[in-house]
């Protein structure tokens, strides 16, 4: 059963970004997939690496495509993929789709349903606009909470309902409402100054554990992917250490560990606020000696200038045996040995670096 997993490269982009795609066969056909497009000119660059790579020889159906969180540089790009290819299903979690919960939480009694909805309307217009492509296109849409009817071979860790209606309470896009003290007030807008750099030892992480992100970013969809006959792999858009637990556990109940996986995406373009060492200590495992390499891979999506994935970050991948890989312009292939050849060079892993950014 094969599979191969793209991330794309743009040199267009300003910002950061996700444009990812996947595919595996099942049933003797593959099963195609997108999990989030990017920027607008990342989506373009996704579109024509998927009809180079994945229809070179005919076809032009994506079975799922799945939208992370409602972040620009995530969802923006996916308009491109409804413009150029026929989409089944869109995975993505609409806020609106939840407006009697939403509202049951609401402490102003001013706004009514319809204000609210017209509010998260306007407040996620990436998903407004996915919602009406999909509607235009008959494509089915799917929630993408757990319990969501995927493939045998997919499955979303997180969020569940109840956690994503909580992080959709906490936000800043949502009026006042009545949320779980879970993370409320532990995450504040981080200043950008100037780096100063400090030593970084092999073993010892730089990055740390009583760290949070934003509410929108731990409402992103992680996604298990095992296709048959390997070892699974794992989607996380820009989770972070609450939605990664979540996870966690949630794979530890149905018998789908994520210390299996032998693929990861790093959270967040390699940000330093969305992963601990309890978290890759369990998706990871323990530190290795020195140069030492296991059979675990990752990937991080990142424009060309920026400066992530942060160093911290990669070296705390690096310190427990896995391989990173950073696509920076460049589209980057993991593919099983059985997958379609495409003659390309082996890219070079990431090396642990000796300064480090100090927090």
């Amino acid at each position: 059963m094969a599979y191969e997993i793209d991330f794309v490269g743009s040199n267009t982009p300003k910002k950061d970004y996700d444009a990812t795609c996947f595919r595996y066969t099942s049933n003797g056909r593959f099963v195609n997939c997108v999990f989030d497009g990017g920027t607008a000119d990342a989506g373009d660059d996704l579109v024509n690496h998927i009809k180079e790579y994945y229809f070179k020889n005919g076809g032009n159906t994506l079975d799922y495509v799945f939208c992370s969180h409602a972040d620009l540089d995530h969802a923006s790009g996916l308009s491109k993929i409804f413009e150029n290819f026929n989409v089944q299903n869109l995975v993505i979690n609409r806020p609106w789709d939840y407006l009697d919960e939403l509202y049951d939480m609401v402490k102003d009694d001013r706004i009514t349903k319809e204000s609210l909805e017209k509010r998260l309307r306007e407040k996620y217009p990436f998903v407004d606009a996915l919602e009406k492509l999909a509607t235009e296109n008959g494509c089915n849409i799917i929630r993408g909470v757990r319990g969501a009817a995927l493939t045998a071979e997919m499955t979303i860790m997180s969020p569940s309902k109840e956690f994503y209606l909580n992080r959709l309470a906490e936000s800043e896009k949502t009026p006042a409402m009545v949320v779980s003290n879970e993370s409320r007030g532990v995450f504040s807008e981080i200043v950008k100054k100037a780096v100063a750099w400090i030593s970084a030892v092999w073993g010892k992480d730089n990055i740390k554990e009583d760290v949070a992100t934003s509410a929108e970013n731990e409402a992103s969809i992680v996604l298990h992917v095992r296709p048959n006959g390997h070892p699974p792999f794992l989607y996380t858009g820009d989770a972070g250490c609450l939605a990664l637990k979540e996870a966690i556990k949630y794979g530890n109940v149905v018998k789908k560990s994520l210390s299996d996986c032998s693929f990861i995406q790093i959270p967040h373009h390699g940000g330093r606020h969305n992963v601990a060492p309890s978290i890759l200590d369990a998706i990871l495992g323990n530190k290795v000696e020195k140069e030492e390499r296991t059979i675990k891979t990752a990937f991080v999506s990142v424009c060309k200038d920026s400066d992530h994935p942060k160093r911290c970050v990669v070296n705390a991948f690096i310190n427990r045996g896995c391989a990173v890989f950073v696509c920076r312009g460049n589209t980057i292939w993991h593919h099983s040995n059985d997958a379609p050849p495409r003659g390309w060079a082996n890219a070079s892993p990431e090396g642990f670096s000796s300064q480090v950014e100090a927090w």
